[in-house]
């Protein structure tokens, strides 16, 4: 599901299209606003993955969190704006966000029978992670952490107390490590307990549960901790400092050469976003070749940091080149982060472990990476919002998320679908697709939301409005034997006398593997249903390498015309989200 703007002074020539974006480049914009999100989805929740189980494995702790107005200078005293306690620790940050966007978490650590260990352990059992991995030690203390927050900076400086006594490997049996990976479709490490964590990292790999891996910093047993990573999440600093390479890309291709295991690696940028090279293992013959830091400032130039959403752009497949390193086989991406206000930035402490938490359910839900990217931002963002890692964390009902909820988890068409499908119900299933439109007005605006109720393997689309109807009798047009090449023709006439109105917005789109009752959703700044009533929708579909017909394609082009005005309201929304 895509959103697409139209700004209210646009003109067909100076209107985006994703099409004139060339250069081995394609755009996915997965922005949305969210107020308006709330006023269309607010009852649809984040789909609940499959398997939801997930096992993590890392550090604990209890935050004493202080925010000031300004940080202290040397032998200075100050008072707190703010002031809370709540439990901490990159693990359990993460698999707190997992659990509210609706993923099941179980933690392996370790805190002491004190106060702290208990309002750890109260704390993540309220919020539905499971806590009977958890060694508690009747002696010691539990790890706790003090964190000033300045107000002035927006930044956070923690002072950290490890728990006492460390964890040791014999203090997780043999029989319950086989319980806490049982079902477990993800296994996550924060880096810490690396004695602990490896000895779990053989055993996933055993039982080929993919892993993911959290490299914040250099830790001791976190090299052998990565030669079992599947994902592998890290610090700004980290790959450089890792690798020795002398730029972030350069690093991301050496770390994909130096861990052969590894599908992606994403590093996160803070304010900046996030830069993920994704490998690819089925290499296409004579596969173009690009300079891995060029091809990331040449997709830096084609970011719309305009936005204050998060986006995503990547590059096509390709050989990424990193001189001195090698070439990997794969995608680059670029992801922005969402442009917060000031007034609304409260604290970051914690932003990385949201970010984790969200690509640990984006990875269970078989999100593509192309949303995968803007939607774990989005709830690193909501995190920023409030005092404290966990604060502001979303549900997984949160209306911030419902254009998340909306695009859904939507398996792939392929061509195994269709064995034994016969050409006539191939033509009259997948190439005369179904359409349901619902309108409503936001503002000056309108959301237009169209429902795919049959499935298409690729389609083009050429969007417009106009202020009047045009006609388009004897101007559909159907796959026939005869006169199919006279009848594009005419169509592709038409659609240049439209495109030459007055008064017409037109948008090309672009999107593959429709699956079915997918959905398009729309965004029409300034374009009111009384001013500028009538949709038209040019669409141009396509499969390819039918089972019935290999290396054959057949096309089918539909011209259709809604009158915005006459169609139904989407379902008016409850408080407080209601206009």
């Amino acid at each position: 599901m895509q959103r697409l703007a139209v700004s209210p002074n646009a003109s067909p020539k100076s209107l985006p299209s994703l099409s004139s974006l060339s250069g081995g480049l394609s755009v996915i914009s997965a922005t949305y606003s969210p107020s308006l999100s709330a006023k269309m989805a607010s009852s649809s929740p984040l789909p609940l993955p499959e398997n939801r189980i997930v096992l993590g494995c890392g550090a604990l702790s209890l935050d004493f969190l202080a925010a000031v107005a300004t940080y202290p200078k040397p032998d200075d005293k100050i008072r707190t704006t703010n002031l809370k306690v709540q439990g901490g620790g990159n693990t359990g940050n993460a698999l707190t966000c997992a659990a509210r966007l609706g993923l099941n978490p179980r933690l392996i650590s370790k805190v002491a029978d004190d106060a702290q260990g208990r309002d750890i352990l109260e704390e993540l059992e309220a919020d539905g992670v499971d806590t009977s991995f958890i060694v508690v030690s009747k002696e010691g203390n539990s790890p706790f952490t003090y964190i000033i927050v300045d107000n002035e900076t927006k930044t956070r400086t923690c002072i950290h107390t490890p728990g006492y006594p460390p964890m040791v490997p014999n203090e997780l049996s043999k029989t319950r490590l086989w319980s806490s990976l049982d079902g477990a479709s993800l296994v996550y490490f924060d880096g810490r307990l690396h004695e602990t964590a490896l000895i779990v990292a053989q055993e996933a790999a055993h039982k080929s549960i993919p892993i993911l891996v959290d490299a914040e910093r250099k830790r001791e047993g976190l090299d052998d901790l990565l030669k079992f990573a599947t994902y592998v999440v890290c610090s700004a600093r980290f790959p450089q400092v890792w690798t020795e390479a002398s730029s972030v890309p350069r690093a991301l291709v050496s770390m994909l050469l130096k861990l052969p295991k590894i599908k992606f690696v994403i590093v996160t940028l803070g304010e900046d976003g996030c830069v993920m090279l994704e490998r690819t293992l089925n290499k296409a013959p004579d596969s173009a070749e690009a300079d891995v830091d060029e091809l990331l400032e040449s997709l830096k130039q084609k970011v719309v940091y305009e936005s204050s959403d998060p986006t995503c752009i990547s590059s096509s497949v390709m050989n990424l080149r990193a001189n001195g390193f090698g070439t990997v086989y794969g995608r680059l991406f670029v992801g922005t982060a969402e442009k917060i206000p000031s007034s609304e930035l409260v604290d970051t402490t914690g932003a990385g472990d949201a970010f984790i938490g969200a690509i640990l359910y984006a990875l269970c839900a078989g999100m593509p990476t192309e949303r995968m990217l803007p939607f774990a931002s989005q709830v690193a963002a909501a995190g920023c919002r409030a005092l404290g890692a966990r604060t502001g964390l979303p549900l997984r009902t949160d209306p911030r998320l419902a254009y998340f909820s909306l695009a859904g988890s939507h398996p792939t068409a392929t061509s195994t679908n269709l064995k034994g499908c016969s050409k006539k119900s191939f033509l009259s299933t997948y190439l005369n697709p179904k359409f349901k439109i619902n309108c409503c007005e936001f503002g000056v605006s309108t959301v237009c939301v169209i429902s795919l109720c049959s499935s298409v393997v690729k389609f083009h689309c050429t969007l417009g409005f106009c202020r009047c109807p045009v006609r388009t009798a004897g101007r559909q047009t159907t796959h026939a034997k005869s006169g199919a090449v006279d009848q594009r023709q005419r169509l592709r006439q038409h659609r240049l006398r439209v495109m030459g109105r007055k008064g017409y917005y037109g948008l090309s789109i672009q999107k593959t593997a429709i699956a079915e009752k997918s959905k398009l959703v729309l965004l029409l700044p300034h374009i009111q249903r009384e001013t500028i009533p009538f949709l038209i929708l040019e669409l141009h579909f396509r499969f390819c390498y039918c089972s019935f017909l290999p290396n054959k394609a057949y096309y089918r082009q539909k011209y259709l015309q809604f009158r915005l005005r006459d169609t139904p309201d989407l379902r008016p929304l409850p408080p407080p989200y209601a206009s």
